[in-house]
């Protein structure tokens, strides 16, 4: 454990041990409400090695890291954007499946004064052994729109300009929030955004775009949810299911009626052609308050593949918990999760699935409570019968932001996550995790 890291931890021990109505009661509170046979099985995955600095530079802000697993190399890939005031730019990092760096952080896009580039999100192709990176992009003298760039498996930039994606259109519209899944069977990327229609009535739907191995667009915009006015779709996730050859994409919906400040969950499936299938959607949650923040993952080891869709569940406003929904792979939910039912709060989901271990990997951010001042990065196995096999409180330093998660080959999980330690500003942080057998060292006097 290095230095500083044990030093975060025994603060926050003593933060933990002289408040105990925050964390510690928190995850006493929910290991207490687990079957014994799950709390027997509690150990399954542990932090592996120490704290991975993925980058931090002096008096820089890196920000909302995204991470994509490369199954042909068996390393990852850390994308982030770093906060220049009008200047945004997006970067990244190779990471070894055990947790070591690859060579130095390099630009993905960066050129350009008056330009932001932000909420970066990254896909593998496992045919072409390439990722697609893609981000939302202001121009100050055009406006928002969707842009992206291909890398190599061995970290080339392959395109010497931004792909353009969805275009800007000035007081028209304004794409927003990407997020990309890979399509291994059809071989195409598909992108999805928000985005805002300005003229009255103002409107935000759900938008996407198949994008080609070769950078190409396939075809034009595809409406995965149209917003007839009022009935706002933000925030959404997708993921793959090799299995039927189609994605799921998830996203948040304003209910004006009857409840006129409820946010519900959406679905719908969308072959990995990129075409929308019937129905136009499906209710996943509808509750007295507000689900939030969808995130999604497939795990193709089922029978045509399975779904889990994790969410923020606006239990109080202090205290917000994570909740998980199982969805058969043709959009059908099946089961409901308590993930992390807390006295805490619980916010920004990030999930994952590994195929070797048949499991789902949910990691969120979880605020001590009643103080608000520390965050940490928790994280809960889960199983495809909806068991949560693990629950872990984390300590990744004390101010750890928007988790992001990806497989890896031998099981191993790695999380990537935003953090401002207490000597330093906001840096990308990241860990590995998995399960680790050791045997005790014995010595023997000669």
């Amino acid at each position: 454990m290095s230095t500083r890291h044990a030093l975060f931890c025994a603060i926050a021990a003593l933060i933990l041990l002289s408040a105990p109505g925050i964390s510690l009661a928190a995850h006493t509170r929910l290991t207490q409400s687990q079957p014994a046979e799950i709390q027997a099985q509690s150990k399954i995955i542990s932090r592996v090695g120490d704290e991975i600095t993925v980058y931090n530079e002096p008096s820089l802000v890196e920000a909302s890291p995204a991470i994509a697993y490369n199954d042909i190399r068996h390393e990852y890939l850390a994308v982030w954007y770093n906060d220049r005031p009008g200047n945004d730019d997006i970067r990244a990092r190779r990471i070894a499946q055990d947790g070591r760096l690859l060579g130095g952080p390099f630009y993905i896009s960066a050129a350009g004064d008056g330009i932001d580039r932000r909420y970066p999100r990254v896909a593998f192709n496992i045919k072409s052994d390439q990722y697609l990176v893609v981000w939302e992009h202001q121009d100050i003298s055009s406006g928002y729109s969707i842009h992206g760039r291909r890398v190599s498996g061995d970290g080339q930039v392959l395109d010497a300009s931004d792909l353009i994606i969805r275009s800007a259109g000035i007081n028209l519209y304004t794409p927003a929030k990407p997020a990309v899944a890979y399509a291994y069977t059809s071989n195409k990327y598909l992108v999805v955004w928000q985005e805002t229609w300005h003229p009255l009535p103002i409107s935000t739907s759900i938008v996407g775009q198949v994008v080609l191995d070769s950078g190409a667009l396939d075809g034009g915009n595809i409406t995965v949810s149209q917003d007839p006015g009022g009935y706002f779709r933000t925030n959404p996730d997708l993921a793959y299911n090799i299995g039927r050859n189609e994605y799921l994409v998830v996203w948040e919906q304003l209910d004006p009626a009857p409840d006129p400040d409820i946010i519900d969950l959406y679905s719908r499936r969308v072959t990995g052609e990129g075409a929308p299938l019937p129905p136009e959607s499906t209710n996943l949650t509808h509750f007295t308050t507000s689900t939030t923040a969808p995130a999604v993952a497939s795990l193709p080891t089922q029978p045509d593949g399975l779904y889990l869709v994790l969410y923020e569940l606006h239990y109080k406003p202090d205290d917000w918990d994570i909740n998980g929904l199982l969805i058969s792979s043709d959009n059908i939910p099946q089961v409901s999760i308590d993930i992390a039912k807390s006295y805490s709060h619980e916010l920004q989901p990030s999930l994952t699935a590994s195929p070797n271990r048949g499991l789902f990997l949910a990691t969120w951010k979880q605020v001590d409570n009643p103080s608000f001042i520390f965050s940490f990065i928790a994280n809960a196995l889960i199983t495809p019968s909806a068991q949560v096999l693990d629950y872990r409180l984390d300590l990744y330093n004390l101010r750890a932001n928007h988790p992001r998660t990806a497989a890896g080959w031998l099981g191993d999980y790695m999380v990537v996550y935003e953090d401002t330690p207490l000597t330093a500003d906001n840096g990308i942080y990241g860990h590995l995790i998995g399960n680790r057998a050791y045997l005790p060292w014995t010595m023997k006097n000669h």
